[in-house]
């Protein structure tokens, strides 16, 4: 996120936080596995298990290609090309749709969101930002993959035209904003679309985000500027920095690019496109999963503060 500039202004304001924060496993080693036997029936599915098929004659081919909804077009080798592509994703869906993390964690999903929202250079946390970009990515803790993605654009209402810096930084254009609803109608599709994994407050989802800033205070000027209260599953979450930081007994917090450094990976997509930067963090989200760390929330927004 463009905020990370401020990381050092955000520790400060993080303290003041501490004494409502869970703690979060500190070792890998001190980790418990426990059986697949402990998830329930319904967290799994079965399918009867795609294998490539020989053909004698091209016809045969396209015959079994067609039952399958591909295209027909080209010539055999580009034929044979495609129908082994499609296996092979099929086999490799398969392979995942069975794999089993062995760590039953708190929760049985979690949901990383990370917002782009209108800025200016050099005023950071001082402008009144406003979410133009509501992305998230719900991960299934049983297997660490991806359940489904939600991604809107949002309009914003006080400064309804973006500002160069903005534009640059988040690759979002005014057309993009225009054409999207206000943050109240996208937080409805939002809740819609989540509710079709869960039921309404989400008790069994932890979102997750990449440091405190996008629900602690990006959600809280959105309510003030949209004039509507707090979503009540706002209230607590995970921030992954602090997580990842205990995880691997680190002197301090890493930012995006230095976690997925640290694990061996690079960042994918376009930096501060809020999409790109949400599946990036749910990447570390699945390292940690795979690698069984248990997952909690470590955050938690003080109720008392007034809207």
């Amino acid at each position: 996120m463009y905020f990370d500039i401020l990381m050092v202004m955000s520790e400060i304001i993080e303290k003041e936080h501490e004494e409502m924060e869970e703690k979060v496993v500190e070792d890998l080693s001190q980790l418990e596995l426990t059986s697949d036997s402990e998830h329930s029936s319904d967290d799994y599915s079965t399918t009867t298990p795609i294998k490539s098929k020989k053909f004698n004659t091209v016809g045969e081919l396209k015959k079994e290609m067609s039952k399958l909804g591909l295209s027909l077009k080209g010539n055999k080798e580009e034929l044979k090309k495609r129908y082994k592509k499609y296996i092979k994703k099929q086999e490799e869906k398969e392979k995942n749709m069975h794999k089993v993390i062995k760590k039953v964690q708190p929760f049985k999903y979690y949901c990383v969101i990370d917002y782009e929202a209108t800025c200016e250079e050099g005023q950071a946390f001082v402008y009144p930002n406003e979410i133009i970009e509501f992305p998230a990515v719900l991960l299934r803790s049983y297997t660490g993959e991806v359940e489904s993605e939600f991604h809107e654009y949002v309009k914003p209402k006080n400064n309804p035209v973006l500002t160069k810096y903005c534009k640059e930084l988040t690759g979002i254009t005014q057309e993009q904003v225009d054409g999207a609803d206000y943050f109240p109608e996208v937080l409805k599709h939002f809740e819609a679309w989540l509710s079709q994994f869960s039921d309404f407050p989400y008790e069994n989802v932890c979102f997750v985000t990449d440091g405190p800033w996008d629900i602690r205070d990006f959600i809280q000027k959105q309510c003030v500027a949209s004039d509507i209260k707090r979503p009540v599953y706002f209230y607590s979450w995970l921030n992954l920095r602090k997580a990842f930081k205990y995880a691997f007994r680190l002197k301090n917090q890493k930012r995006l690019n230095e976690m997925l450094a640290h694990i061996g990976l690079t960042f994918e997509g376009r930096e501060h496109c809020g999409l790109d930067d949400t599946r990036n963090i749910a990447r570390i989200v699945q390292f940690l999963l795979e690698n069984s760390v248990t997952l909690k929330k470590n955050i938690e927004y003080n109720r008392a503060l007034k809207q």
